[in-house]
């Protein structure tokens, strides 16, 4: 029996120490990106970027506009009369 012990242990170790290499594997992901695929999510990102820009920059010009000026205008002198 004294002479299984160390076999034993040692079997259990390295099943603990392989078990827990596996479990760090999955923990810590390896990066899933590739150069390409950062690529990509930066190249998304930016037109997401400059739609943005555009949108808010094209929201600006129609309510800076004199026309629609003139229309809120009307429609908030509607309103006091």
């Amino acid at each position: 029996m004294v002479g299984n012990e160390p076999n034993s242990t040692g079997g259990t170790m390295q099943r603990s120490l392989k078990l827990a290499s596996q479990l760090s594997r999955i923990i810590t992901v390896e990066p899933l990106l590739t150069h390409w695929g950062f690529a990509l999510q930066a190249a998304m990102a930016l037109i997401v970027i400059v739609l943005c820009t555009l949108t808010v920059a094209a929201l600006e010009i129609s309510l800076l506009s004199d026309e629609s000026l003139s229309a809120l205008e009307a429609v908030i002198t509607g309103i006091t009369k």
